[in-house]
């Protein structure tokens, strides 16, 4: 399982990623030396390009001899240095995939320092390993067509290396660091080439674009990363193997995991690359040492619910169902760019007349200590231009009287047909909850009929506890009044504003 790694990585011209990774050597040796905060490697790159390992020094081949009958297998992954006694790598890749039981550490290989391992080259430094740490929440199942998530271990090295231009380590995303999607990522490693042939055991690198979490991670995008190529794909071999994002300096986001299977194809170009998230919490704090890490939400299920599609209606959204007790951040987002029209703890957003044309999603964040999952919703329906009341002559309904006295739970509203056929629909009374968790709450729901240019008193039946909730807000409480028309402007919604008052009935 572990030298047959999952994914194939897309190609990536040496000159390509020597741009990307230029400064790698020298941010890399100057890096802030934490025994756990760097990254990794996985199975052999598919559609990759042959790069020096002066160009990625913190990458090692992380090998492993098992027994096999009266013979031995040895396994192969790739793996990052993160200071001179640990690497980072996956944690199936400590796991036999023979017997599902982890690999001793005494039966590891650690080789440095180069970029061919058909041979010896200057510089290249060889280590043992004294002990494995496999993420305590990781669960390894050989037979699992889905790795379990948190695949992440780090090796203690017997002996510390000595770090030189093809020896160093890399400094790992900072906790918290949600990079865009689209951003420019390398990744390198020793694997198959082909898919189902031999490595031939030199380094190859992969540049990779960055996709939305959700794509590979489902509920548990938190503690995922993931990456395309349309040029290629990680594959068997580069399992542990680091994905790098380019900057100043060079960062590793993301150990390699698996890939997707596409119509019955592994490392296909194009493929869905899953890398492990190190900018979680609940992975990186493991790195660093606790063997209690925080665990970051899952969950999904956002939706959103609107009083009309026009200028001055509104969107309002609620989080769906999530463990470990986030915080939850709203972003609404519009335009084919996806620029942000609001962004924080209100749920609630009211469209402008900026919008129109456009249709609005809206990005959910939920956050804790463990990581930051998201979760989306679009709106569907483009944002169209207010209507502006009714004085006009249009035809519509017209709410007459503002202000409604209610009484035990029941109130009227008084309204009139405007234009020249009757007026039939649905109208809606609706409040907003306060205090943490606020959501819009419908106190009433009525259908009308109301005959041409005729006024009408339609009875409206509260809610239970709606004449309470009015008394608790000082006996008035503004409402939205949301009118939807089946005829004569079938689909329209507008909303009107209401004050209810509460009124003590007589006995």
């Amino acid at each position: 399982m572990i030298a047959l790694a999952r994914r194939s990585t897309p190609l990536l011209t040496a000159a390509a990623l020597a741009t990307m990774l230029l400064a790698a050597s020298a941010s890399a040796a100057s890096s802030h030396r934490h025994s756990h905060r760097h990254a990794s490697a996985h199975a052999a790159i598919v559609g990759g390009s042959p790069i020096p390992i002066s160009q990625v020094p913190w990458q090692v081949s992380v090998q492993a001899s098992i027994p096999e009958g009266l013979m031995r297998l040895r396994l192969r992954c790739g793996g990052a240095i993160l200071d001179d006694f640990h690497i980072l790598t996956a944690a199936h890749c400590t796991f036999d995939p023979k017997t599902d039981q982890r690999i001793p550490p005494e039966d590891f290989l650690v080789r440095a320092g180069t970029a061919d391992l058909t041979s010896s080259e200057p510089g290249e430094q060889t280590r043992e390993v004294t002990t494995v740490r496999a993420h305590p929440y990781y669960v390894y199942a050989s037979t699992d067509t889905h790795l379990s998530t948190d695949d992440v271990a780090v090796l203690t090295l017997a002996e510390p290396l000595s770090f030189s231009g093809v020896v160093s380590p890399i400094g790992l995303a900072t906790v918290g660091s949600l990079p865009p999607e689209g951003a420019t990522t390398a990744l390198a490693g020793f694997g198959e080439q082909t898919p189902g042939t031999e490595a031939d055991g030199h380094l190859y690198g992969l540049q990779m674009g960055l996709i939305s979490p959700r794509e590979c991670g489902g509920e548990n995008n938190a503690v995922v990363v993931c990456a395309s190529s349309p040029s290629g794909s990680p594959c068997s071999g580069d399992s542990g193997s680091g994905l790098i994002l380019s900057g100043n300096p060079l960062t590793l986001i993301g150990v390699m995991d698996s890939g997707q299977v596409i119509a019955g194809k592994r490392c296909a170009a194009g493929e869905r690359a899953t890398f492990a998230n190190v900018a979680a919490g609940e992975i990186q704090d493991f790195i660093d040492g606790s063997e209690t890490p925080p665990k970051a939400p899952r969950g999904e299920g956002v939706s959103c619910t609107v009083d009309g599609s026009e200028v001055g209606d509104t969107m309002t959204c609620l989080p769906g169902t999530w463990s470990e007790e986030p915080i939850f951040t709203f972003t609404f987002m519009g335009g084919q760019d996806g620029h942000v029209l609001q962004s924080g703890s209100s749920d609630t957003y009211r469209f402008t007349e900026a919008d129109v044309g456009s249709t609005v999603m809206v990005q959910l964040n939920a956050t804790n200590a463990g990581g930051t999952a998201i979760d989306r919703m679009q709106l569907t329906q483009a944002i169209s231009a207010a209507r502006r009341g009714l004085s006009s002559g249009a035809a519509g309904v017209r709410i007459v009287s503002t202000v409604l006295s209610v009484k035990r739970n029941a109130a009227l509203l008084k309204l009139r047909c405007v234009g020249g056929s009757a007026c039939r629909g649905t109208i809606l009374l609706r409040v907003r909850s306060r205090g943490r968790g606020a959501h819009t709450v419908t106190l009433a729901k009525a259908n009308f009929t109301i005959e041409s240019r005729a006024s009408r008193a339609l009875k409206l039946t509260l809610v239970r506890g709606s004449l309470s909730l009015i008394k608790a807000d000082g006996g008035h409480l503004t409402a939205k009044a949301v009118i939807r028309e089946r005829s004569p402007a079938p689909g329209w919604t507008h909303v009107e504003r209401v004050r209810l008052r509460a009124v003590a009935a007589r006995t």
